[in-house]
């Protein structure tokens, strides 16, 4: 691809959006979001998962029968994951970590 000493501009336009893509690939890993408990590292998405499935449980225990809860194949992937979320914006989002 090169033309004389010149490099083709597709060439380089490549180049420098894969520079990019990789610093910001790179920069992305510099906060890791784990937890110390009892000495070994868990990720904070664990403790929400886990949460969310106990939410999700309670859900399913206190409204047993209940219409609004018609398809369960929907509903309970979809409590699951609005239980996991909102867990983590809570406990861990950014106005906790104090980002701005």
């Amino acid at each position: 691809m090169l033309q004389g000493n010149r490099m083709h501009p597709l060439v380089k336009h490549s180049a420098k959006c894969a520079f990019i893509g990789l610093t910001c690939a790179i920069s992305a890993c510099s906060y890791s979001p784990s937890l110390n408990l009892l000495g070994a590292y868990f990720p904070d998405w664990l403790f929400c998962a886990v949460a969310a499935l106990i939410l999700t449980a309670v859900v399913h225990r206190v409204s047993s029968g209940a219409s609004w809860l018609a398809p369960a194949v929907i509903t309970y992937p979809l409590l699951f994951s609005t239980f996991s979320l909102v867990c983590w914006l809570l406990f861990f989002g950014p106005i906790v970590r104090g980002a701005s």
